[in-house]
């Protein structure tokens, strides 16, 4: 068997119908006929960079696929420009994870979701540290962003939330991962150390914190380790 992958990227409300019949987008290569193997991983660069909003499969001649999964970043909706009231740090808005220093039961990305956690699993949670220092991890957003709210929600967990949290930013242009990484120590605070508490969703409002210029990354330290479910930045973006 062989499979084909084409892609299109539909204009807002645009209807499924208008999509699969073609008269609404431009349907173009992600992956030329390739040949699969039967039971295993079958893994492919995609021909194109070009955003996406639909998938569409080609199977030939038949047969069954038990998994397919399309690797990228999430683009930003321009609609959301300009719009206060947006979490800006919402994988659903572009924000990304760049780093964090531990993540062995949960992923930092899982925080970024919009939908509730569903269990510790969801979140993001380092192991027990058993030396000094702390955990931490980085996020860049989509684009600039002013920040008039943060909520942070440690819902399920009990016994392994951080003690305290912190929040520092920056806007900058950069796009090496490894310098934002080694340029963090050196952020703006934007959410002095504060204490958390078990299986809670936290807010902190806009009088509390302690500035509200743009900014492109966020590092988020917590003290001295455990887990988050959630994290949002409510606000706008700004200067696209």
């Amino acid at each position: 068997p062989a499979i084909s992958i084409l892609g299109c990227c539909a204009p807002s409300g645009i209807t499924d119908d208008r999509v699969v019949d073609g008269s609404a987008v431009e349907w173009f290569d992600l992956l030329a006929r390739e040949a699969l193997q039967g039971d295993s991983n079958n893994i492919f660069v995609s021909a194109s960079q070009q955003p996406v909003t639909h998938l569409k499969i080609t199977l030939y001649p038949d047969g069954g696929i038990a998994r397919l999964r399309a690797y990228g970043n999430v683009c930003s909706d321009d609609n959301s420009y300009e719009v206060k009231g947006t979490n800006v740090i919402s994988q659903q808005n572009g924000a990304r994870a760049v780093f964090a220093n531990d993540e062995h039961f949960g992923c930092l990305n899982n925080i970024l979701a919009e939908h509730e956690p569903l269990s510790m699993a969801d979140g993001w949670e380092t192991r027990r540290r058993r030396e000094p220092g702390n955990d931490w991890g980085i996020v860049a957003l989509s684009g600039p962003a002013t920040v008039d709210e943060i909520v942070v929600d440690t819902k399920f967990f009990k016994g392994n939330y951080p003690d305290t949290f912190s929040i520092s930013t920056t806007c900058i242009d950069e796009t090496d991962d490894d310098l934002i990484i080694a340029q963090s120590n050196s952020w703006t605070e934007l959410v002095r150390r504060k204490k958390l508490e078990m299986n809670q969703v936290h807010v902190f409002k806009k009088e509390e914190l302690l500035h509200h210029n743009p900014i492109s990354h966020i590092r988020i330290d917590i003290f001295p380790d455990g887990g988050i479910a959630r994290l949002k930045m409510i606000g706008e973006f700004v200067d696209k």
